[in-house]
């Protein structure tokens, strides 16, 4: 992303697996908030798993469950400061 002058606003380097959803997320820059982020996917593509920011204290970890008919029937978070 860049700023009106052409200057990078932050820097990050994306993966992807084959069918093209973002699995993980480098910051490059390593300037300001942190942007790092990984994610997982079941065998049908849905998110099971997200964690952002650099993992250890900091980090934020979300995670989701499904039922047999695409539902989302729980999910959870926990990170660094409680989440609303």
């Amino acid at each position: 992303m860049l700023r009106p002058g052409g200057a990078a606003l932050y820097e990050v380097e994306l993966q992807r697996n084959a069918y093209g959803a973002v699995t993980a997320v480098t910051d490059l820059d390593a300037l300001g908030l942190d942007h790092t982020a990984a994610f997982a996917y079941d065998g049908a593509a849905r998110l099971l798993d997200a964690t952002i920011g650099t993992a250890g204290a900091g980090a934020y970890h979300f995670s989701y469950a499904y039922d047999g008919l695409q539902n989302m029937v729980s999910r959870a978070a926990s990170g660094a400061t409680a989440l609303g």
